[in-house]
């Protein structure tokens, strides 16, 4: 063998020396980024590390042992497993290097992320013979990612979650990229409608300077603040809104992110707020009564023009001012004025004095409350009208019982009076007559056979005329009595009381066929209103003698919170024109060969109704049958109470 085939090329010191150098550089450079490579050479057991591993540890530095196993069991618990499976499989050559990311415990507790790189170097058999790695530290990196994924994440909740409406669009062609749920539930768009589309495609925005702003203001500064306008939904309504939007860059693609707020509820609430301030500030400006506004304390905050005329000063002299210079210390009635009451009790109302501008005292009623923001609202109504409408309507009552009392004693004079007339037609008037009677009934039966026709007919004359005229005294003295009879009110059975007189009238001579209705109970005299029922029955009774199928018909209805009954019948009627006369003493419409009757009996019930606070009424036309109506008052207990049907 040639003995130059064995000989090898020795460096020199300046080779050494420079060599080293530059392992210190990379040692320092790998140091400096937190790298540290290792060789594991697995023939000889032997680890090699090149960079200190301890600052990667927490520890100080040089003190880390070095033996792979050491730094295999600062490996996180979590990420052991699948740490030590990747080793395996290096090293069994199932994968011939790996990468990989894994948590050390450092000895204080602290956790450093570690990027490792391993490759493994097979001999000829197969079987690994060494192995390589490389650790960077990346705690840096993956704090920063977990707090860009956090960020993400709150940014996508955010976008999602929020009740404004964002959307995401390409400024170059205005495509809407990405819209968030509130995008769609303000809009009216689903995304499948809206995206891949433009805003002004969809007819979003109402309007050319609508869009032509929002245009002008983004060339001009980049962005939109707060500016109000109106969205047009998908079905038409249109919503008012607050838009703000901003360019952004998403990677080297300029785009547009609007944020679109729905303030249509807030914006109606505003201008009827506005609306409501303007219409209280009018009617403020224009209440004749003095309208001041009180801080707790009691000084004037602001006061309308009644108030300032009233002090004569002008309403920037009255502000600040406390409200007691202008009013009396005390009300009326001694108390003081105690606002800290209105804010406690929620109310105020007295009775002072205040001063005038010209030194006068007026007297006022004092109304206060307080108001929301804690102030105090106080008015003050200037009270001498009404005292002196107060005293006058004391002067009329003083008169009015005086009148009163003289017309009572003229009323009681008049039915002094009456009473003696009455007493007068019942004695001295009626006695001739019954006279006359009795005379002419005498002439018949002493000279019953001498009596010629016309001796006859004029004896049946008078007694006819005396009948009548005792019929007539008769209907006058019931019609005195039914003007001075006191009224004694209580319950009556109005159906009860009918059903009596019809039962009373019914004689065998009575064809017409009579039909009672519901009748309520009502207040009222019960002697007196069966005088009524009598008085309209016989009527009825007279006047359908002549018809072929007579009827009368008895019923009540509810009018204007009182109760009107009704008598009704199908007889020969009246002419309407003279209705009014149907109820004056003697009046009548038909003659005494017609109808009998002294046209007393309708004048007697008018009377008696009036004297119960009701009302009478005539209604027919001829050959029309006739209806008589009157009201009485509701029986206190209510109107639903009727007598039995039965």
């Amino acid at each position: 063998m040639d003995d130059s085939a064995l000989t090898c090329e020795v460096p020199s010191l300046e080779e050494l020396l420079d060599l080293k150098q530059k392992a210190e550089q990379l040692r320092f450079a790998q140091d400096t980024v937190g790298i540290v490579t290792w060789v594991w050479d697995l023939v000889t057991d032997r680890v090699t590390w090149y960079g200190d591993l301890s600052p990667l540890l927490g520890m100080a530095p040089e003190s880390f042992a070095g033996r792979f196993r050491d730094y295999l069991a600062l490996v996180h618990p979590d990420d052991a497993d699948s740490s030590r499976q990747a080793f395996v499989d290096c090293l069994k050559g199932r994968r011939p290097h790996y990468r990989s990311e894994e948590r050390l415990v450092a000895p204080d507790g602290s956790v450093r992320w570690i990027e490792t790189h391993c490759r493994a170097f097979y001999g000829f058999k197969g079987g690994a013979v060494k192995m390589t790695g490389m650790l960077t530290d990346v705690t840096y990196r993956k704090m920063q990612e977990e707090a860009l994924a956090l960020s993400e994440e709150k940014f996508f909740r955010a976008f999602h979650a929020t009740p404004d409406a964002i959307a995401l669009t390409r400024l170059a062609d205005g495509m809407l990229v990405e819209m968030n749920a509130a995008f769609s539930h303000i809009t009216g768009y689903p995304a499948s409608e809206a995206l891949g589309r433009t805003t002004t495609a969809l007819g979003i925005w109402s309007g050319e300077a609508q869009r032509a702003k929002v245009a002008q203001k983004l060339a001009a500064k980049g962005k939109v603040r707060n500016m109000m306008g109106t969205l047009v939904r998908r079905d038409g309504a249109r919503r008012t809104v607050i838009f703000n939007a901003e360019r952004l860059m998403i990677g080297d693609v300029p785009h547009l992110m609007s944020v679109t707020r729905d303030i249509t509820e807030q914006h109606t609430a505003e201008k009827a707020l506005a609306g409501s301030e303007r219409r209280y500030r009018s009617l403020f400006d224009a209440a004749p009564d003095s309208i001041a506004i009180l801080s707790p304390e009691g000084g004037i905050l602001d006061a309308n023009p009644a108030a300032c005329r009233a002090a004569g000063l002008p309403r920037e002299a009255l502000i600040g001012r406390p409200i007691t210079e202008f009013m009396a210390a005390d009300d009326l009635a001694g108390q003081p004025l105690r606002l800290g009451e209105v804010l406690e009790r929620g109310s105020l109302v007295t009775e002072r004095e205040v001063r005038r501008g010209d030194g006068s005292l007026v007297p006022v009623e004092v109304r206060a409350w307080p108001l929301p923001d804690g102030n105090i609202q106080l008015i003050l109504r200037d009270l001498t009208e009404r005292r002196r409408s107060e005293a006058l309507v004391r002067e009329l009552n003083i008169t009015l019982e005086r009148r009163v009392a003289e017309r009572t004693a003229e009323l009681e004079a008049a039915n002094r009076e009456l009473e003696s007339f009455s007493q007068t037609i019942s004695h001295d008037l009626r006695a001739p007559v019954r006279a006359i009677a009795g005379f002419t009934a005498e002439l018949r039966r002493s000279n019953a056979g001498h009596l010629d026709a016309p001796g006859t007919r004029y004896l049946d004359l008078v007694e006819r005329s005396a009948h009548r005229m005792d019929t007539m005294i008769s209907d006058l003295l019931k019609f005195a009595r039914a003007g001075r009879t006191p009224v004694n009110r209580q319950s009556v059975d109005m159906r009860a009381l009918a059903a009596s007189v019809v039962e009373e009238l019914a004689g065998p001579d009575v064809r017409a066929e009579i039909s009672l209705g519901e009748l309520p109970v009502v207040l009222g005299d019960p002697s007196l209103l069966r005088q009524v029922w009598i008085n309209l029955l016989s009527n009825a009774i007279k006047f359908v003698s002549k018809a072929n199928r007579p009827r009368i018909v008895i019923d009540s209805a509810m009018r204007e919170g009182a109760i009107e009954f009704a008598v009704s019948d199908n007889g020969c009627g009246f002419d309407p024109e003279y209705s009014d006369k149907l109820f004056g003493m003697f009046q009548r419409l038909h003659t005494e060969r017609e109808y009998e009757g002294t046209g007393v009996g309708l004048a007697i019930v008018q009377r008696i109704v009036e004297r119960h606070g009701g009302r009478v009424s005539a209604h027919s036309g001829p050959g029309a049958g006739a209806e008589f109506r009157f009201t009485l008052p509701v029986w206190p207990g209510g109107t639903d109470r009727r007598s039995d049907p039965r």
